[in-house]
């Protein structure tokens, strides 16, 4: 390496080979840069995930690799997947409504909400059910089954019950009423039948519901 400049002045604690470079767009090969005060790394190329990026800002761009720590986004466009601590775990945060949505291999359980006008239809084996508004039983007890209505309930909501292999009752609740036949209903409607159905909608909340619809013989009314 020259260590006398145009000058013919000595130069000293020069390190490397090749030749001096100048201020303006220099080329160098495999420098050591150390750490630079400040810099604009747009244009380079060949970083390996995981290499240098030890802190992400909100505008950083989701990055993932076998060898590479995470840097996440803030805002996140399709395509782009969330991951977990390990890589292997993801955990999706309150899923909204959406159309075409579908989840295989779903560990755990999935709830489903009804909205107004809606039930969610599902089996239940207890002899003693207290009814959510929203959901239809399907009641599948060997013996007697007793469905309790809400008392908490808003105009418009629904409740169902659908008998199998044995007789039911629906107790009507404290405060509670149900309007049917230019009758009000304070305690029980009793099924004639093992099959006999039921769907209630609620006219006044927290107080009434009618009958919207109804297969039996008869209900035992009271």
């Amino acid at each position: 390496m020259t260590t006398i400049n145009a000058v013919g002045v000595s130069l000293s604690g020069q390190s490397g080979t090749g030749s001096f470079a100048g201020t303006t767009s220099p080329s160098f090969t495999t420098p050591a840069l150390g750490t630079p005060s400040a810099g604009v790394l747009t244009s380079c190329t060949g970083l390996p995930v995981g290499t240098g990026l030890a802190t992400a800002t909100d505008s950083a761009v989701l990055v993932s690799g076998s060898t590479g720590t995470p840097v996440w986004s803030s805002t996140m466009t399709n395509g782009q997947v969330i991951i977990g601590s390990t890589g292997a775990t993801p955990t999706a945060a309150t899923l909204t409504a959406g159309s075409g949505i579908s989840i295989a291999n779903a560990g755990g359980s999935i709830t489903i909400s009804a909205s107004s006008g809606e039930l969610v239809w599902a089996a239940n084996s207890s002899a003693s059910i207290s009814a959510a508004v929203g959901n239809g039983y399907i009641l599948t007890h060997s013996g007697a089954t007793t469905v309790t209505l809400p008392t908490t309930f808003a105009a418009g909501t629904l409740i169902g019950v659908v008998g199998t292999s044995s007789a039911w009752t629906l107790d009507i609740g404290a405060a509670t009423n149900i309007i049917a036949f230019g009758n009000t209903y304070t305690t029980s409607f009793a099924s004639a039948n093992n099959t006999d159905s039921i769907v209630l909608v609620a006219t006044v909340a927290n107080t009434t519901w009618a009958i919207l619809s109804m297969v039996t013989t008869g209900f035992t009314a009271s």
